[in-house]
């Protein structure tokens, strides 16, 4: 059962009566095509924020642990999520991730991998810049700005930032050395987003 349209309809209004949404940079989303939102992370609502000025269908890049509920996650596959695990270079996620954008599909990645208890952006894994370099595809850096402490009424800025050209990165083959100074580049543009006392 594909739960994303319904979720569509009902996640937005609740959204804006739970927290005060500011969406930035809008425009800097490509039209066409396929590609990575590669965001911080700060809570669990991040993924359902992201969508709210998307109408497209966006697949969400989750880790595995999340799965192990079997109802939530049968749920959590029904919005889109897929499964990651984060301890190493998990292949069939990170493949899977690459057929979903050349099919023209969009993909949300954390690069930090974790949501960051301290509010502060933390350093990126290299899936990310990895799936984008092996395949052409763009990454749309977004910073997502909150109080340490998320609750009602919270106010929540969300900055797209434009998009990024894998080939900018200057990567060749997978070294290990190379894609991490890639990833470092790409967390800068997101943090470049986010409101300095966020930073």
């Amino acid at each position: 059962m594909n739960l994303y349209p319904l979720a569509r309809v009902v996640a937005p209004p609740a959204m804006y009566i739970a927290f005060r949404l500011k969406f930035e940079g809008v425009e800097n989303l490509p039209q066409e095509g396929g590609y990575i939102l590669a965001a911080n992370h700060r809570s669990y609502i991040d993924p359902v924020i992201l969508s709210i000025p998307i109408h497209r269908k966006l697949n969400y890049v989750a880790k595995d642990s999340l799965f192990k509920n079997k109802l939530f996650g049968w749920l959590i596959r029904s919005l889109g999520a897929f499964p990651i695990n984060r301890n190493i270079v998990d292949g069939n996620a990170l493949g899977y991730a690459e057929e979903l954008l050349k099919k023209g599909e969009n993909v949300v990645i954390f690069p930090e991998g974790t949501r960051s208890t301290t509010g502060k952006p933390g350093r990126a894994k290299a899936g990310a810049v990895l799936v984008a370099c092996s395949i052409g595809a763009k990454i749309v850096p977004v910073g997502i700005t909150a109080p340490k402490k998320i609750g009602f009424r919270s106010k929540i800025t969300i900055r797209f930032g434009e998009p990024i050209d894998p080939a900018s990165f200057g990567v060749e083959g997978r070294s290990a050395a190379a894609l991490r100074a890639a990833s470092g580049m790409m967390m800068e543009k997101i943090v470049a987003l986010l409101d300095e006392e966020a930073r």
